[in-house]
């Protein structure tokens, strides 16, 4: 008996190939069902061809060529990507071939799944609930198991290494799918479900598996080179490609000019699409951060409601937008492989400007006054010699955070602020560098003067460098025993938020780029510059494009 085949995207490369083996097997299978999205000659043809019962094209403006195309026949057409899905789930068909890439190919197959999948169990003696309960059950195990396109997608969105997802995956996917074998295992004996008894001939395994093993190999050099270390999962899929063009070529000589090609075609399509909504994520993302709708909503959540079940309503709101907010820092190019999730209140922060520009801020530390040990040890983990951390006296255990830092050669760059009296008790001897202003300045030395702040510093610290900011007055630089002096560029200032950050992020970023000394101050003070002249806080701080302009 001939299987009835539904092919959905008969005209890309997969489908082509699809009706390639019909065509050299018509004694094995039928065409019944065949759907593109806008190339209807080509859907014509395959239709002619191969007799099929009916034809879809998905872009509905195309119906009325397809139809005129196939006047006269006794095809069957429609359009619209609803009668796609409704043609896949019709039950007309044995196997639903699904060519469809990405989101197009969804609906199609929800709905092909529910009328092959489950009939199929009913009819091999299962009970139409067990049956449901079975495909709805298993379809979790294809974003737990490797290669799991969402453990992709979370390594991507977090910057998380992708093959120690895998790995961490392997174990817990191998217990989800043995619970579920046993658990269906025994629900079948209790029921007396048997399925189908087939019969084979002895060497029917040992042939298929001769035909198959080439095919077979490829997860087993994408998972084998992740996991032992010989290739990334970008190089994996490389070599996968590589490795099935070899085979489809040399081995099964199924793939030819035209049909590589398609392939090609194909490829570039969906990678278009993919990086169409990259760029939408990361306009969204830049948008967001632009205009502060970050800090915005965190306002707003705060003043909704005080309820424990409305606040845990909201975390979970949160949860959901902050994996999109992550984008932001993505787009940045910000690594966000140390960031968590926290299950308390988070910090606050108020901030006041007067009519100068001049800010006054109160902070509710919140979860970050509750890091661990174990935080402290993943937040360091991966660094070591050359790499610097950047503190400021905002978080709990920070001696614990800088002692642990110095130990494993990192730089450690500390901002004492807020300034109090835990500082009495911080390891600061393991600082390698100090940014400060005056009021810091003065309450680590018990000087006002700027010098005698930078001469009490180098008295109680020589090991340390000291940066001394002094807002409109400008800034000092005491490093490998000289003094320089960086003087402020004049601007009408806004708002002073974010104006030491400013400074912080850009004289960092010049030490890690082996800028001169000179060239670090001055850069860091124009970017400065340009953010007290804006209100905000992180929205208020320029690009390096934008400093790099105003340098001309």
């Amino acid at each position: 008996m001939k299987q009835r085949l539904a092919i959905l995207g008969s005209t890309g490369s997969i489908g082509v190939q699809t009706l390639d083996i019909v065509r050299e097997n018509p004694a094995l299978f039928e065409v019944r069902v065949l759907t593109a999205n806008r190339n209807w000659q080509r859907l014509a043809a395959q239709a002619r061809e191969f007799d099929a019962d009916t034809a879809v094209i998905a872009d509905e403006r195309y119906y009325g060529q397809l139809r005129d195309a196939l006047a006269g026949t006794d095809v069957k057409v429609y359009a619209g990507e609803d009668a796609v899905a409704q043609v896949a789930a019709g039950g007309d068909t044995d196997v639903v071939v699904n060519a469809l890439v990405g989101y197009a190919g969804l609906a199609p197959t929800v709905a092909a799944l529910g009328v092959i999948l489950i009939p199929g169990m009913v009819d091999a003696g299962y009970s139409r609930p067990f049956a449901t309960a079975v495909v709805s059950v298993s379809s979790g195990l294809s974003s737990v198991i490797p290669p799991s396109i969402a453990f992709i997608m979370y390594g991507v969105i977090t910057g998380v290494s992708i093959g120690a997802i895998f790995a961490a995956g392997f174990i817990p996917g191998f217990i989800i799918a043995f619970c579920m074998i046993v658990s269906v295992y025994l629900s079948s004996r209790r029921h007396g479900y048997r399925g189908d008894n087939i019969e084979r001939k002895p060497g029917d395994l040992r042939a298929a598996f001769k035909e198959a093993i080439f095919a077979l190999l490829i997860p087993v050099i994408i998972l084998g080179g992740i996991y032992g270390g010989i290739f990334t999962p970008t190089e994996a899929a490389a070599v996968a490609c590589f490795y099935g063009l070899f085979v489809g070529v040399f081995v099964y000589r199924s793939l030819t000019i035209k049909v590589i090609y398609e392939v090609l075609v194909d490829t570039l399509i969906g990678s278009a699409i993919v990086m169409f909504i990259s760029a939408c994520a990361g306009l969204y993302s830049w948008v967001s951060a632009s205009v502060g709708l970050v800090e915005k909503t965190s306002a707003l959540l705060i003043g909704i409601s005080g309820n424990e079940y409305v606040t845990l309503l909201m975390i979970y709101i949160i949860l959901f937008i902050g994996g999109m907010l992550l984008d932001a820092l993505h787009a940045a190019k910000v690594d966000t492989a140390c960031v968590r999730t926290a299950t308390g209140p988070s910090s606050h922060t108020v901030i006041q400007v007067d009519a100068g520009g001049q800010n006054s801020i109160i902070v509710f530390g919140g979860e970050n006054m509750r890091p661990t040990k174990a935080d402290i040890d993943h937040m360091l983990e991966g660094f070591g010699p050359g790499d610097a951390v950047i503190m400021q006296n905002e978080l709990y255990n920070s001696p614990l955070m800088m002692r642990k830092a110095a130990d494993k050669g990192l730089c450690v760059i500390f901002n004492p602020s807020p300034v109090n009296a835990a500082l009495a008790d911080y390891p600061l001897e393991s600082v390698s560098w100090f940014l400060l202003n005056e009021i810091e300045g003065a309450a680590l030395t018990g000087q006002t003067d700027p010098q005698a702040i930078l001469a009490g510093m180098k008295e109680k610290y020589p090991k340390a460098s000291v940066v001394l900011t002094l807002g409109a007055d400008g800034a000092y630089c005491l490093h490998d025993g000289r003094t320089l002096y960086q003087p402020a560029f004049r601007v009408r200032v806004v708002d002073t938020t974010a104006a030491g950050d400013t400074f912080t992020g850009y004289f960092v970023s010049g030490l890690a780029q082996g800028m001169p000394m000179e060239r670090i101050m001055e850069r860091a003070a124009r970017a400065s510059s340009i953010a007290v002249g804006r209100m905000g806080a992180a929205d208020s701080i320029p690009l390096a494009d934008e400093v790099s302009a105003a340098e001309g």
